[in-house]
């Protein structure tokens, strides 16, 4: 990050940094604290939860002869279309910045919006996980959110990890409509000088 510069006394060079600024996903949890930093540790403890649950879920669920008999695949269905949802709707947010906003307010509007993104691609994604809890217990099998879980876990990491890649994809959606987001010069700031 030597190359970006965060003066207080001077908001010049405040809106420089870029994909080359970003310090890595482990070290830009380390102080000085940044947006991003704080967003990526919050993104990795959310990505323990379906984990979690997927570890208790034999004692959540009751195994035996399930209530739908041979129609117990038809359980998957609906998993798979929450994937699909998830897969689909996902990466269509945040939408694209409007045009002709001032460099400070686009940078406020711009992480506001990314980090809405990343929360609703998160439920979508764990929307997906946890329909397989209700649908176990309506089948009467654990192999049901497994497969909730297997099929949601991937598309949960593939939309919400804040990498690098992740970032510049949400920075060029935002930036499509023409106007300069400042994304990664408000995600890289640090905290303690705003």
């Amino acid at each position: 990050m030597a190359s970006m510069r965060f003066s207080p006394a001077d908001d010049s060079g405040r809106l420089e940094a870029g994909a080359a600024d970003d310090p890595g996903y482990l070290a830009s949890m380390r102080p000085p604290a940044t947006a991003l930093g704080q967003l990526r540790l919050m993104v990795s403890a959310l990505l323990t939860a379906p984990v979690l649950i997927l570890a208790i879920s034999p004692m959540i669920v009751r195994t035996g002869p399930g209530r739908l008999g041979d129609l117990a695949p038809l359980l998957l269905l609906p998993v798979l279309a929450g994937a699909i949802a998830a897969a689909v709707l996902g990466p269509r947010a945040p939408r694209p910045l409007a045009p002709d906003q001032d460099g400070e307010g686009t940078a406020r509007k711009a992480i506001m919006q990314f980090r809405q993104a990343i929360l609703f691609r998160y439920a979508l994604a764990e929307g997906t996980i946890l329909a397989g809890l209700p649908l176990a217990m309506i089948g009467r099998g654990v192999w049901v959110f497994v497969f909730a879980f297997l099929v949601g876990y991937p598309i949960l990491v593939w939309l919400t990890l804040p990498t690098r890649t992740r970032v510049e994809a949400v920075r060029r959606r935002l930036e499509s409509a023409g106007q300069p987001s400042h994304l990664w010069s408000e995600l890289l700031r640090p905290l303690n000088g705003r």
